[in-house]
């Protein structure tokens, strides 16, 4: 009787574990958004782009010297890669939509990353960010105000940097 007791409870255990692997399985891929770069990234970037507007360009100048003598090379790396980037837009909306992603550091390890979402197939996780960038993308075709058009490239370019990842990379 306990040698049939025992058999059970292996079963029961293998049951519980089959079970449990089928459930993780069930989240094979993730939506995943990069982190926020650096403060002090993000405001020399910020501080680049002040540079055009002749109202600002003596102080953010001031600014951006001071702030350089405290950053890494690395930071400083990031920057200039940022800045070619934006400055390779064709226009002023792919302008902003790139200034949004360079608020986000893509060169972050994927474990760095922030989940969004989780999907059963690679399909799913992609079908749902097409749909995202359309719902910005149609939101940025009719804004209700300049100030709102802006909002929404950020948007726009903050969904559009998103991966799509077997959530098996992660562990």
């Amino acid at each position: 009787m306990t040698r049939l007791l025992e058999v059970l409870l292996v079963f029961a255990f293998l049951a519980l574990a089959t079970s449990a692997i089928a459930g993780q399985e069930t989240t094979a891929w993730v939506l995943l958004k990069p982190p926020e770069v650096q403060p002090a990234v993000h405001k020399a970037v910020s501080l680049l782009f002040d540079l055009d507007n002749p109202d600002r360009s003596t102080a953010a100048r001031a600014e951006l010297d001071r702030l350089y003598l405290t950053l890494t090379y690395a930071q400083q790396d990031q920057i200039e890669r940022s800045v070619r980037y934006i400055d390779a837009a064709a226009d002023g909306d792919e302008r902003v939509r790139r200034f949004a992603e360079s608020w986000q550091d893509t060169t972050a390890p994927l474990v760095a990353w922030k989940q969004e979402h989780a999907f059963d197939t690679a399909q799913q996780c992609e079908r749902f960010r097409d749909q995202a960038l359309n719902l910005v993308r149609r939101d940025v075709e009719r804004p209700e105000t300049q100030e709102q058009k802006i909002k929404n490239l950020f948007a726009w370019g903050r969904v559009r940097i998103m991966r799509c990842t077997p959530a098996s990379v992660l562990r």
